[in-house]
C-alpha cells in the first residue's frame, strides 16, 4: 500500500482533533442551553423489566469470558501465544475474530430476547419517564459524527497527558504498545494482514465490546438499580470497559472516559447501533492513520 507522507498526515490528524475539540465545546454549550448540562442523563428510559437485570449482567460476564476461553480451546497453544505479526499470530487472530463475531451476535440476541420478555403476572414493569422525541435517521448519524469527533479530541488529550506522566515518573520503563499496533509493524501477511487487523479493530471490536458493555452490562446494571439514576450503570460499565485494556495501562483513563461517553449516548438515544458506530469511528482514525504511514508510531502518535 502506498504510504502517505508523514508531515501532512500528522497535520491532518491535528486538524481532526482540533475540529473535535470545537465540537466538544459546542455539545457542552448545547446541553447548557437546553438546561441539561448538570444531568445529561435525566429522563433516560430504562428498557425492559426489573427482574432481568441479573440475567443481563450474567450474560455480559459469560460472553466476555467465553471470548477469552474459547479461542484457547480451539487454537493450538503455539499459535495462541505467537508473537504479534507472525503467520501463527494472524491465523490465531482470524479464528478469534470469528469467535468474537458469533459471541457478539449471540449477546445481541440475548439482549433483545430479555428486553422483549413479557412481564410476569404480578410483576410491575419499570415505570418510565416521558420519552424524548424520536430522532430521525439523519439526526442519529449526526450524533455518531459529532460525538465521535468530540470523543477523539477528549480521549486523545487524556492519552497524551498519561504518556507525559509516564515519561516523567518512570522514564526508564518503556510504555507498552497495543498488540494490534505491534502486529502492524511486524506484519508477515502484508496487505491481507492489514485487512484482518483493520476489520478486527473497526468492525469486530466495536460490535463485540458495545454489545457487552453498553448493551448487556449497562442495561442490566440500570435495571438492577430500578428507576434510579442511570449514572451508576454508565460509570460502572465505563470503568470496567477501561480496565479490560489493562495490558496498555496508559490508555485506561482515556478509555474509561470513552466508555462513559458511549454510555451517556446509549442512555440518551436508546440505540445501541449508535454506540457501535461511534466506537468504529474512534478506532478507524487510529487504524487509518497507522496504515497510511506506520512511521507515525515512531513520531509519537
Amino acid at each position: 500500500m502506498p504510504r502517505v507522507p508523514l508531515t501532512p498526515l500528522l497535520w491532518a490528524n491535528w486538524i481532526v482533533l482540533g475540529l473535535g475539540g470545537l465540537v466538544a465545546l459546542g455539545l457542552l454549550l448545547w446541553l447548557r442551553r437546553r438546561g441539561e448540562f448538570r444531568d445529561p442523563l435525566a429522563g433516560g428510559r430504562c428498557p425492559g423489566r426489573p427482574d432481568t437485570g441479573n440475567l443481563l449482567v450474567a450474560g455480559a460476564i459469560g460472553v466476555y469470558l467465553a471470548s477469552g476461553l474459547l479461542p484457547q480451546q480451539i487454537i493450538a497453544a503455539e499459535r495462541f501465544r505467537a508473537d504479534p505479526g507472525t503467520h501463527e499470530y494472524f491465523v490465531a487472530t482470524s479464528i478469534a475474530l470469528g469467535i468474537r463475531v458469533l459471541l457478539g451476535l449471540a449477546g445481541w440476541w440475548l439482549l433483545m430476547r430479555l428486553l422483549r420478555r413479557p412481564t410476569s403476572p404480578g410483576l410491575e414493569p419499570l415505570p418510565m419517564p416521558a420519552a424524548r422525541p424520536a430522532m430521525s435517521f439523519g439526526s442519529q448519524w449526526g450524533v455518531v459524527l459529532s460525538v465521535g469527533l468530540a470523543a477523539l479530541a477528549i480521549c486523545t488529550a487524556q492519552a497524551e497527558l498519561m504518556k507525559a506522566a509516564w515519561s516523567t515518573w518512570a522514564p526508564e520503563v518503556s510504555q507498552p504498545q497495543h498488540v494490534v499496533l505491534e502486529a502492524l509493524q511486524r506484519n508477515a501477511w502484508g496487505l491481507r494482514g492489514e485487512g484482518v487487523l483493520a476489520a478486527g479493530a473497526v468492525l469486530v471490536a466495536p460490535l463485540f465490546e458495545e454489545v457487552i458493555f453498553r448493551g448487556l452490562l449497562l442495561v442490566g446494571l440500570w435495571q438492577m438499580a430500578g428507576t434510579r439514576s442511570a449514572w451508576p450503570a454508565v460509570l460502572g460499565s465505563g470503568v470496567l470497559f477501561g480496565l479490560i485494556h489493562y495490558p496498555v495501562p496508559q490508555t485506561i483513563v482515556p478509555l474509561v472516559t470513552f466508555g462513559i461517553i458511549l454510555g451517556m449516548v446509549q442512555v440518551r438515544t436508546g440505540q445501541l447501533w449508535i454506540a457501535i458506530a461511534i466506537h468504529a469511528v474512534f478506532n478507524l482514525r487510529t487504524m487509518a492513520t497507522v496504515l497510511l504511514n506506520p512511521g507515525v508510531l515512531e513520531a509519537g502518535f
